[in-house]
């Protein structure tokens, strides 16, 4: 039987602290709302290991559960992951394929859960879900019927998603309800065309993996009303670690403290 090495073992203590003292530290402080996730990185990751790329989406998809739970013991109230971008596809069909496929499984997942269950997490789909293939949609309308009554966590799932595309629609549906009548003109403000996007809570903190700096057409409109802040980190997606996560956290923390410096404890 081989022995772990002394140093791998320490390395994993000393971890182990660090991880209970970043907790500790982020607990003590307000916890962001709404968080919203870019995962980036698959294929890099795939690529990294030796990999064909879509294989990346395998690794990734396994990480989602992971921020679920992470989120769910720090008490955020909303969780919005982008999961496909109406960009995702001008990618390859094998590619799609493998993407449309994991989303499906790890939806049926989602909605037999324990801890969905347990938590009364609401899965919520947000995006052009017409467009996706019709096994997809029909998963997407099994994870959402399954938990439509509860009351926790809102788990949004952005698939076939731009922001863009988001505001155009939410402005259509409002041009039809002022033509109905149901409307005027006078009438819309802010809040007005909030109310007609897929979801209406502005975003308290972004984070994206991977090492990019941009936030791809995400939640444009819910986060520039909120000023949200973000995490932009090194990380793949499927290299992401609790303490990565606790991190972003804490990048938020710190950052209203500097913009309101009495309130973060409250």
């Amino acid at each position: 039987m081989r022995l772990p090495k002394v140093g791998d073992c320490l390395k994993k203590l000393v971890y182990g602290r660090y991880e209970k003292a970043l907790e500790k530290e982020v607990l003590s402080s307000r916890i962001p709302a709404h968080i919203a996730v870019i995962m980036d990185g698959n294929r890099r990751y795939a690529s990294k290991i030796g990999e064909v790329s879509y294989r990346g989406h395998f690794y990734g998809a396994k990480v989602v559960e992971n921020v679920l739970e992470w989120s769910l013991e720090l008490g955020i109230s909303q969780l919005t992951l982008y999961a496909f971008s109406i960009e995702n596809f001008e990618r390859d069909d094998r590619e799609k394929a493998e993407i449309f496929r994991l989303i499906g499984k790890k939806l049926d997942e989602l909605r037999k859960d324990e801890r969905i269950h347990k938590n009364r997490v609401r899965i919520s789909v947000i995006g052009d879900i017409h467009l996706l293939p019709t096994s997809l949609q029909e998963a997407v309308r099994r994870a959402e019927e399954a938990t439509a009554g509860y009351d926790g966590m809102q788990l949004n799932i952005a698939l076939a998603y731009s922001g863009r595309r988001e505001i155009v629609c939410a402005l259509r549906k409002m041009a039809e309800e002022v033509k109905r009548g149901g409307l005027s003109p006078e009438s819309i403000t802010e809040e007005t065309l909030s109310e007609f996007l897929y979801q209406n809570k502005n975003v308290d903190h972004m984070i994206r993996t991977g090492g990019e700096i941009r936030t791809s057409n995400f939640l444009p409109w819910q986060a520039s009303g909120s000023e949200c802040t973000a995490s932009f980190i090194m990380p793949l997606w499927p290299e992401l670690r609790r303490i990565d996560f606790l991190r972003a956290i804490r990048t938020y923390q710190r950052c209203e403290a500097e913009k309101n410096p009495e309130d973060l404890s409250s």
